[in-house]
């Protein structure tokens, strides 16, 4: 380090000027205002100053690298992600969707949905190229494809299938019971009181035949009966919306139409018949209970865009579902 001894009057500028390049200086000085250069006294020596200066003494203005523009801030970017889906699904029955995320946070409402299946109420089917889009939050607007492909299979269990009068019924297991799995189309001989839609055999073939009440509770095969109204009332509670998944999947052109067969029912229009207007409803389904409503009337369940109960006149014709005992 240097040392230079400045004398008062000419110091003061020159300090000024010297520390502005940032030498490294140790001065001393006294800076006087009767100081003219010409010499020290005693006075002037008691009032001497140093000063020690580094070559860290610098312009007051900051480095380049020193300062940070609030323009050059980072702007967040967000990004909707979609796990795989689920490869197998059961008909009727809630899958969960794959997991959405909007930069690693799983994103569970405001999503909608394409080429995917109802998640609560799965249809038989295969789903590919499922994709989704968010509506609401920092991903509101951005899409994302999952990748693979969902099947979502049928519920049917079959049974062993009845052979009985020349005919053979398949069986479907829903719940803890057994059904046939089509109405009944056995011919009792000798007998007028079971008979095809309009007379027409070809309607038979297709629905079954219709029955009295006295009639429909004796021709079911053995191990079989006729179902009471709370058997009926088990499978209904047991089926979700029982108006579509219990109907077949073509022969309904009224009514709302054909439904999904969850289940392997393959409930078909048979429609009814009655001994004073012939045969009415021919887009709708009937089926007798075994329950007594009265000595002259019985419980049957039907189905059109709903599945209820009521009760009619034992002399009126309708089909025959068969349970097992």
């Amino acid at each position: 380090m240097r040392q230079l001894i400045v004398r008062a009057g000419s110091a003061c500028p020159l300090f000024a000027k010297l520390a502005a390049f940032g030498l490294a200086l140790a001065l001393t000085f006294g800076c006087s205002s009767g100081d003219d250069g010409g010499g020290s006294n005693s006075s002037d020596s008691n009032s001497n100053l140093v000063v020690s200066s580094s070559s860290s003494i610098a312009s007051s203005t900051p480095s380049s690298s020193s300062v940070t523009s609030s323009s050059s801030s980072s702007i967040m970017t967000y990004i909707l992600t979609c796990a795989d889906v689920p490869s197998i699904g059961k008909v009727g029955t809630t899958i969960n969707p794959p997991t959405v995320t909007c930069n690693d946070i799983a994103v569970i409402s405001g999503l909608d949905w394409t080429s995917a299946p109802n998640w609560n109420n799965p249809a038989i089917g295969t789903y590919s190229s499922i994709s989704v889009t968010a509506s609401s939050g920092n991903c509101s607007g951005k899409s994302a494809t999952c990748s693979g492909t969902l099947t979502v299979q049928s519920n049917v269990v079959y049974g062993a299938p009845v052979t009985y009068e020349g005919e053979t019924y398949e069986t479907v297991v829903i719940g803890t019971q057994t059904w046939m799995a089509r109405n009944l189309n056995y011919d009792v001989p000798d007998n007028d009181t079971d008979v095809c839609y309009d007379n027409d055999p070809a309607n038979c073939a297709i629905s079954g035949r219709l029955y009295n009440w006295a009639t429909a509770n004796t021709v079911c095969p053995s191990g079989w009966h006729l179902p009471t109204l709370l058997e009926w009332a088990t499978l209904t509670s047991y089926v979700r919306d029982v108006a579509t998944k219990l109907k077949a999947r073509n022969g309904w052109t009224m009514y709302c139409g054909n439904g999904t067969d969850d289940y392997g029912f393959s409930a078909l229009p048979g429609g009814a018949g009655t001994s004073l207007l012939g045969f009415l409803g021919g887009g709708l389904g009937y089926w007798w209970s075994a329950t007594e409503s009265s000595n002259a009337q019985a419980s049957y369940i039907y189905i059109n865009c709903n599945v209820g109960a009521n009760k009619e006149g034992k002399s009126a014709q309708y089909s025959v579902r068969c349970v097992k005992d």
